[in-house]
């Protein structure tokens, strides 16, 4: 059944606190030429311990932030490749059509679960406990300069692209420089602006990467997958790597074939570098968006999961096919991110902050975390519960509050039957709106992607705004129609979910309130949260560092952003148990290459699972 992502939270928040201690005190001392010892990580020996589903509970601490720990590869393949088995054909399913093959541009998950199996990053994320680990991809050791800001990055020597040229450290630099291009559309990948100066070829197997300062974050931010490697000849050939049979990558597949609507597929790269992966000879992912299909295909085993993590289904969908399957089907959880909504605050009648206001006091963020996650969910803020707010604070903020028989605002709202929304934000919401002129109503057009809780929300939304005159007319778009309105701003009202790349709060500043971000894309700008973010982000001490989060939650939390919180959200997963080696990822947009997975055909309910 499934576990609770922010109970996991929770049980692993120490651990990153202290490895955040421990990599600011790395900062501060005098560093060695000499690169870090390497230490292959082991594979798990059993299935990951239970956390009972509930109500989440609130994280108490400092900033959260992915281990840096450097672990080079020397060119030996870890321990659990070992442990795998070669060969077989995995057949998983897709809610939507891929967003975008162009990795680089990607805003969304859509983006990387078709290309990032084609492609390598200089570092990743480790597919094995411990995950918050940083290790070595085209790079196979680095060192840190004694200034905090200087990497050497050395790459594996006799890498090839797939089309036959060999893989270069100038291929590094174009990439990076081209992940910060300015004036290009760079939702992802644009995070690295904030740390990135330059980079350059020191010799043929060498790269040196520096940053504009001292930052934890910004190796964590170059492991994430949008930060992929691509190849310098055949961008400056003009070639248009947005089309899918043009992509040539280093990485373990090769695009297969791309049918809209229909499917993508994998075949092994006969020509990877790591030895022994990937594990498959190759995959084929489906598009199905009906979610009775996806089920149908689950249950009779045409597919053994949903490709990437968050399939688009909800906990009762996910936990009905574990029970229906007789455990053949494994019901998880993995932490989503923030739930909000998009207000296009350059036409009527969001461009008056009023009205923006009024519509993040209106959300009933309890009765959405009831109807579409089961109450799963934690209530609204910018960072993740417990980096800065916790739930107790949270449940105090306007729009936030929910009182008692007694008129009594109550600290623990999403944990009970007995309250209703706070009837003074519903006032000052209704008030708000007859100040910007809207008192007698106004039409909005609601646009939502045909997919996950949205369909689910979208009727909530509409009789929530209904309360204080706004009058809403719902459009269901197909997924990667909806993507590319939102980044045209071709739209009043729309709502996404934002998945977090990386587990530190610089994710929620470059993605969300800076200018330019996946969820920022019509450049909405607070020059007290850029400055803020700019001396957070520089932070060396973690209480202080939490202070100027605070400071950043209480100016979002006035409301009148461009996009108004509504919940912190889990994301769920189904995965048959002859997919090994599939554990679940520090978020969904980390680990989404299929280089670590391999088949068991012969596994049964009582293989130890993942």
């Amino acid at each position: 059944m499934l576990r609770n992502p922010f109970l996991m939270l929770r049980a692993v928040f120490p651990f990153l606190l202290a490895t955040l201690l421990l990599t600011l005190a790395a900062c501060g001392s005098s560093a060695t030429s000499e690169p870090r010892p390497t230490t292959a990580a082991s594979a798990p020996t059993s299935a990951p311990a239970s956390v009972p589903t509930s109500a989440p509970a609130s994280v108490s601490g400092g900033t959260p932030v992915a281990g840096v720990t450097n672990q080079p590869s020397n060119g030996a393949s870890p321990a659990w490749v070992k442990e795998g088995k070669s060969g077989g054909h995995i057949s998983w399913f897709h809610a939507v059509n891929p967003e975008l093959w162009d990795t680089h541009r990607g805003a969304t998950v859509h983006t990387i679960r078709p290309t990032r199996s084609l492609y390598n990053g200089l570092v990743t994320y480790n597919p094995v406990p411990p995950m918050d680990l940083i290790v070595g991809d085209l790079a196979k050791s680095w060192e840190l300069a004694e200034d905090g800001i200087t990497y050497t990055f050395k790459l594996h020597e006799g890498v090839k692209w797939t089309d036959g040229q060999p893989f270069t450290p100038e291929d590094v630099v174009f990439s990076l420089d081209r992940m910060v291009a300015e004036g290009e559309p760079r939702p992802r990948t644009g995070a690295l602006r904030s740390y990135y100066e330059s980079s350059r070829v020191i010799d043929s197997n060498t790269v040196e990467v520096t940053t504009l300062f001292p930052s934890s974050a910004f190796l964590n931010f170059l492991g994430a997958d949008y930060m992929v490697m691509m190849p310098k000849h055949v961008l400056e050939a003009g070639v248009d790597v947005n089309l899918a049979e043009n992509i040539v990558g280093t990485g373990p597949f090769r695009q297969a074939g791309f049918e809209r609507g229909s499917s993508y597929s994998f075949d092994r790269n006969p020509d990877y570098f790591k030895d022994g992966l990937p594990f498959l000879d190759s995959s084929k992912v489906f598009v199905i968006s009906d979610k009775g299909r996806a089920i149908a295909a689950m249950l009779t085993e045409q597919v053994l999961g949903n490709i990437g993590w968050s399939s688009g289904l909800n906990s009762d969908q996910v936990n009905a096919l574990e029970e229906k399957s007789g455990g053949k089907i494994k019901a998880r959880s993995v932490l989503l991110g923030p739930a909000g909504l998009f207000l296009n605050f350059n036409v009527k009648p969001f461009n008056d902050p009023k009205v923006r206001k009024a519509v993040y006091l209106a959300l009933d963020r309890k009765e959405l975390n009831d109807s579409a996650y089961s109450g799963l969910s934690a209530n609204g803020r910018a960072f993740a519960p417990g980096v800065a707010m916790s739930n107790e604070e949270v449940s105090q903020w306007p729009g936030h509050r929910y009182v008692d028989a007694d008129g009594v605002v109550v600290t623990d709202p999403f944990g009970r039957d007995d309250v209703v929304k706070d009837p003074r934000d519903m006032e000052e919401a209704r008030l708000l709106m007859d100040q910007a002129g809207y008192g007698d109503g106004v039409d909005v057009t609601f646009m939502y992607r045909n997919l996950s809780t949205y369909p689910v929300e979208a009727p909530f939304l509409k009789d929530q705004l209904a309360d204080i005159g706004m009058n809403l007319e719902l459009e269901a778009v197909e997924s990667a129609t909806g993507l590319a309105r939102y980044a045209e701003g071709d739209y009043q009202m729309g709502r996404i979910t934002h998945g977090v790349s990386i587990r530190d709060a610089d994710e929620i500043f470059t993605s969300i309130y800076l200018p330019g971000g996946s969820r920022n894309q019509l450049g909405y700008e607070d020059s007290r949260i850029t400055e803020i973010f700019n001396l957070q982000a520089r932070e060396l001490d973690p209480v202080k560092r939490v202070e100027l989060l605070r400071k950043a939650e209480g100016i979002i939390n006035e409301g009148e952003y461009h996009w108004p919180n509504i919940l912190w959200v889990p994301g769920f997963q189904v995965t048959n148990v002859k997919l090994r080696n599939h554990l679940e990822p520090p978020t969904i947009h980390l680990l989404n290459t299929l280089e670590h997975i391999w088949l068991d055909p012969d596994a049964t309910t009582d293989t130890p699972f993942p």
